[in-house]
């Protein structure tokens, strides 16, 4: 017996059977639309969470929302916002760090003195460690420019590079050694007290020690090397000034 086609199964269904047909036809286009409509629509490569989701999902629904949950959590950053005061303690730290290293290098080409070259020598060594550990911290990121000198550490090695001999050589003990120093410890010192993110406030803590050693030697030096300089002459009172006779 032939195989009947679908147009002549279709022709004998209309004629015999109008109401099975219209319901019949009716569920095919249903079926044959969804069919359609999945094979356009853009298929989505399957990653192995898709895979472990769907296997899941069966068994504990739960668990299913408490990972995709997770995920969600996972790809949002919660990180505060950064504090004024640690990006301007890591700005002011960063320029007086500069200005130590800068002025020390100065005073290794232009001093005789071998303390002063010395403490100069210690001074880029360490202070060069500390500009690369500074600039690791995640707060040296929003610090504008990082190498740049503030204007007040910009004006005290101009005015050292105006110096010879001596005169240089207690300046830099002095000024760079021991002034320098003194308010570097004083910044670190809050820093390490106050500062909100914590590793910038574990690294001011770390460094104090070593800045406070740097101080001392500091003052030593400029000791040593006030010493060894001319005396300056005392200042003429104003009543002396105004008896000396005019020429």
């Amino acid at each position: 017996m032939p195989r009947l086609t679908m147009d002549f199964m279709l022709r004998r269904l209309l004629v015999k059977r109008p109401r099975l047909l219209q319901r019949s036809t009716l569920l095919c286009v249903l079926a044959a639309a969804a069919v359609v409509a999945a094979c356009d629509r853009p298929t989505k490569p399957v990653t192995s969470f898709d895979l472990f989701i769907s296997s899941a999902r069966a068994a504990t629904p739960g668990a299913v929302a408490a990972v995709t949950a997770g995920q969600s959590r996972a790809a949002v950053p919660t990180g505060k916002p950064l504090s004024a005061a640690d990006v301007d303690f890591v700005a002011r730290a960063a320029s007086s760090n500069a200005l130590e290293v800068e002025a020390s290098k100065l005073a290794l080409e232009r001093s005789k003195n071998p303390a002063v070259r010395d403490f100069a020598q210690h001074m880029v060594a360490d202070h060069g460690k500390v500009g690369e550990e500074l600039r690791a911290l995640p707060v040296a990121a929003s610090v504008g420019n990082f190498a740049a000198l503030m204007l007040k550490h910009k004006d005290q090695l101009n005015k050292l590079r105006e110096l010879q001999g001596p005169a240089f050589d207690k300046a830099y003990a002095t000024q760079i050694g021991v002034a320098a120093h003194q308010e570097t410890v004083s910044l670190f010192q809050k820093a390490a007290d106050g500062a909100a993110d914590s590793q910038t406030k574990a690294f001011a803590q770390a460094k104090l020690p070593a800045l406070r050693e740097h101080l001392q030697m500091a003052q030593t030096l400029a000791q040593r090397v006030g010493s060894a300089a001319p005396a300056a002459k005392p200042a003429q009172s104003a009543d002396a000034a105004m008896a000396k006779p005019a020429k």
